[in-house]
């Protein structure tokens, strides 16, 4: 498998519970779990916003994945959350 990491900007307003259920509305194949990384508050980030990092694990129990497939699961993770609102840091 492979494990891919992602920083969200997140309004600071948005609970951490809302932001997973966003993230559990996308779906994929290849898509195992994920994980809470890590929160960011300090320097650097535009007004009234946090970065919040999550760890996905994709995978596939046929065959090794491809980097199409990854970069396709990737594009579609980030449009998912794009239309959430939560843009990638």
């Amino acid at each position: 498998g492979v494990t891919l990491d992602f920083s969200f900007l997140v309004d600071k307003a948005v609970r951490f519970e809302k932001l997973t259920a966003d993230m559990a509305e996308f779906t994929s194949e290849i898509l195992q779990g994920f994980e809470f990384v890590d929160i960011y508050t300090g320097k650097g980030l535009p007004e009234n916003t946090k970065s919040m990092t999550f760890r996905f694990a994709i995978g596939s129990r046929e065959k090794t994945l491809s980097s199409e497939e990854i970069n396709d699961f990737t594009t579609k993770l980030l449009d998912h959350m794009k239309a959430k609102g939560y843009a990638l840091r």
